[in-house]
């Protein structure tokens, strides 16, 4: 509604307010001073391996070193008969039998014993004990149960090292922002500008870090620009990244393409998760998979107090194969139209990731840092930018997991 009011010249003039409220002009705005930031924290996993896992690279390339005990299963190459003396295996040279070994055929039950082993060409004693001696076909299962070694022989012979080397790379981040200094000398709602810029960008440049962590992949790429200047950066591997180019590639659950991903299944591949490493995992779970696990019920599901997760909302799911403390990755919501196109249809929206969090680490070069005042010295402003040269080291990747397909119908 307008107001008609007379000045003190008579003029009769409008007036947005009532004659007998308050001039809009003199009122004081009720703003607050703190600005919202939608999804501001969505960095788990590199806040618990900063917290947890850190260590410092004195080189952008770095490297670690692999083991694994020996092989202890494998299948005849062809058939043999009950009267061989000779067994054929697939993968022997001189990594996966010895002389003095018992193996047995998980198929048939018959345990047999190692004369001698002439690369993948094992001499045998059959029968072993009271077990019969049977036909192998291939494909039968064989599993190494120990070794029985003559009185006053010399040592048994030596396993070959299966040490492998492994290396990644610190990655730079570079995250710049800026304020004219004429802003930065303006009184503002919710505070200095600059503050809040740090304040903003420096969530940024982590979920930067955080996407590299999960999505990256490795590479030392060498360009030259127009000038023909050589530039080169480094990439550093991430754990998912197309499915292939990640650290995680033996435990990749793909089982569940379509219809309710259910508990059983789930128990299922705790399994595999929980077949190597420590008993009490990380689980990284999309919002879609934390709703999956919601609905299967609550005695399985216990809430950890915050104060002693360094800050990040964790739920722990009990199961027989292990403990699994649940983190809702919202990040992976964030990738629901992603996955279509890589790796046979991965859908991220839908994955949960469990981890073992004593094999991962946080390398860094040049760890977070502010730098401040880099702008030009005849520039009338103040530019900033957050800074960090990282990487991820993951380390035996078969104590990792990632399960696609939760989802409730």
């Amino acid at each position: 509604m307008t107001y008609y009011t007379t000045s003190a010249r008579g003029i009769l003039t409008t007036s947005s307010t009532s004659p007998y409220g308050i001039l809009s002009t003199r009122r004081v705005r009720d703003v607050s001073n703190e600005i919202a930031l939608l999804d501001s924290n969505n960095t788990a996993l590199l806040t618990l391996l900063r917290k947890l896992r850190k260590m410092k690279s004195v080189d952008p390339k770095f490297e670690w070193f692999e083991d694994i005990f020996p092989t202890q299963t494998t299948t005849p190459s062809g058939s043999e008969s009950s009267t061989s003396t000779t067994i054929d295996v697939d993968t022997g040279t001189g990594l996966l039998g010895r002389a003095g070994d018992l193996w047995l055929n998980g198929d048939s039950g018959e345990v047999f014993y190692i004369v001698s082993v002439l690369a993948d060409a094992w001499t045998v004693v059959r029968g072993i004990g009271s077990t019969d001696a049977t036909d192998m076909v291939t494909g039968d299962n064989l599993f190494y149960i120990g070794n029985a070694q003559d009185q006053g022989a010399a040592a048994r012979a030596q396993l070959a090292t299966q040490t492998v080397a492994a290396y990644n790379y610190c990655q730079l981040f570079k995250e710049p922002f800026e304020v004219t200094n004429t802003a930065a000398a303006t009184k503002l709602y919710g505070g200095p500008d600059l503050v809040y810029l740090r304040q903003k960008h420096g969530q940024i440049h982590n979920r930067d870090i955080e996407r590299m962590l999960w999505f990256g992949v490795r590479d030392d790429l060498v360009t030259a620009d127009a000038a023909n200047i050589v530039n080169e950066a480094y990439m550093s591997r991430g754990l998912l990244a197309d499915g292939t180019n990640g650290f995680i590639t033996s435990n990749t659950s793909e089982t569940n393409s379509s219809g309710e991903y259910t508990e059983d299944e789930f128990e299922v591949d705790l399994q595999t998760a929980f077949r190597y490493g420590n008993a009490v995992k990380f689980c990284f779970a999309s919002p879609t998979a934390i709703t999956t696990i919601n609905s299967w019920g609550r005695d399985k599901l216990q809430s950890v107090p915050r104060t002693n997760t360094w800050g990040v909302n964790i739920t722990r799911y009990v199961s027989a194969h292990g403990e699994l403390n649940i983190i809702n990755n919202k990040l992976f919501a964030d990738m629901s139209g992603a996955g279509s196109t890589w790796a046979a249809g991965l859908n991220y929206s839908e994955c949960a990731v469990i981890l073992d969090l004593e094999n991962l680490y946080y390398r860094f070069l040049r760890d977070t840092v502010l730098e401040q005042g880099i702008q030009g010295t005849d520039v009338d402003s103040m530019e900033e930018q957050y800074l960090t040269e990282c990487g991820l080291m993951c380390k035996q990747e078969k104590t990792h997991m990632d399960i696609y397909g939760f989802r409730l119908s």
